[in-house]
C-alpha cells in the first residue's frame, strides 16, 4: 500500500479539523510494530486508523486488529482495501469516536493516535491496562515519561506511572507524515505494571489529590493544597492549619516522586480529607 496511490484513488484530503497528518513512512511503521512485539495469537487495539498503512502491517502479525475510525470516508477506504480480511474476522472496523466507545477485548493497543485528544486518549487506555504501543506528539511523549523535577513532569505523568512503566523509545521526524505537522513525533511504550501504588479502591480519591497538587504543580506542597482548597470544601483558616503539617510542606509540587505523593496521600488519609474524582488531566 502506497500513501499516494491511496490519496489519488479515493481522492482524500486530510480533515483539517480531525487533526490528521498520516504516518507513511513504512520503515518507521515496521519498527514500531516490530518495538510493540506484536505476537501471532495478538488481538490488536488501532485507534485512529486512517487509510490503513499501520493496519496493513499489524494484519501480517496478530490474530487480529480492531481499528476504530471516526472519519466515515475513511472507513470506506478501509472496507475497500481490507476487504478479505474483514470477511476473515481477522479485522474489525469500527466507525465512530473513540472517547465514546467501549473498546472490545484487546491485548495490546498499537496505535498512531490523533494528537488533538492524545490526553484523554492515553487516560481511557489507563483504564484498561494493556501493554501500548503509541506514536505521539514529541512533546506529550517527553511528559509522559518525565521524571520529578522536570520542567515536563505534570498529572498526566503521574496518571501514566501509576498503571505503566513507560518508556520513550525514539523519534520520528515530521517528515514522515502527510501532511507535514510543524513537530516532531515519538513512539512510547507503556507496560503495565505489576502492582500499583495505592489499592484500586482509593485510586480515584488519589487522583483527585494529584489533581489539587499539579494545578498548582510550581507552589509548594502546602501552599498548593491551600490554593486547591475548594477540593475540598475548607475555608481559609482551617486549610493553612491543616496543611501546615502536611509532609514535605515546602517541597516543591512538581519535584515529588510517586513514592512521596503516595505518603501525603495516606496522611490525606489519616486526616480524613477526601477529594473528588478527576477528569481531563493534562
Amino acid at each position: 500500500m502506497r500513501a499516494s496511490e491511496i490519496f489519488r484513488k479515493y481522492d482524500i484530503m486530510p480533515n483539517k479539523k480531525l487533526g490528521q497528518h498520516f504516518l507513511i513512512d513504512k520503515n518507521i511503521i515496521r519498527k514500531e510494530v516490530e518495538l510493540a512485539e506484536v505476537r501471532k495469537d495478538d488481538v490488536i487495539l488501532e485507534i485512529g486508523a486512517g487509510f490503513g498503512m499501520l493496519t496493513e502491517e499489524l494484519l501480517e502479525h496478530a490474530k487480529k486488529v480492531i481499528a476504530i475510525e471516526k472519519d466515515p470516508k475513511l472507513v470506506e477506504v478501509l472496507g475497500e482495501e481490507f476487504e478479505s480480511q474483514i470477511e476473515e474476522g481477522r479485522l474489525e472496523v469500527i466507525e465512530g469516536d473513540v472517547l465514546e466507545i467501549e473498546f472490545p477485548f484487546f491485548t495490546k493497543c498499537v496505535s498512531n493516535i490523533p494528537y488533538s485528544i492524545s490526553s484523554p486518549i492515553v487516560e481511557k487506555l489507563c483504564n484498561y491496562g494493556k501493554d501500548s504501543t503509541l506514536c505521539v506528539q514529541k512533546d506529550f511523549g517527553e511528559r509522559l515519561v518525565a521524571h520529578p523535577g522536570d520542567r515536563n513532569y505534570s498529572r498526566i505523568t503521574v496518571l501514566v506511572r501509576f498503571y505503566f512503566e513507560p518508556y520513550y523509545i525514539y523519534t520520528v521526524s515530521r517528515s514522515c507524515f502527510l501532511p507535514t505537522p510543524k513537530v516532531d513525533s515519538c513512539i512510547v511504550r507503556l507496560i503495565p505494571r505489576k502492582e500499583h501504588p495505592v489499592s484500586m479502591r482509593d485510586r480515584e480519591c488519589f487522583f483527585g489529590m494529584v489533581r489539587a497538587l499539579f494545578t498548582h504543580k510550581k507552589k509548594s506542597v502546602k501552599n498548593a493544597f491551600f490554593s486547591s482548597r475548594v477540593f475540598l470544601g475548607l475555608e481559609k483558616e482551617d486549610a493553612k492549619k491543616v496543611f501546615e503539617h502536611v509532609p514535605y510542606a515546602d517541597r516543591k509540587v512538581f519535584q515529588l516522586s510517586m513514592e512521596e505523593l503516595v505518603g501525603i496521600f495516606e496522611w490525606c488519609k489519616d486526616q480524613k480529607l477526601k477529594f473528588g474524582k478527576t477528569k481531563n488531566v493534562s
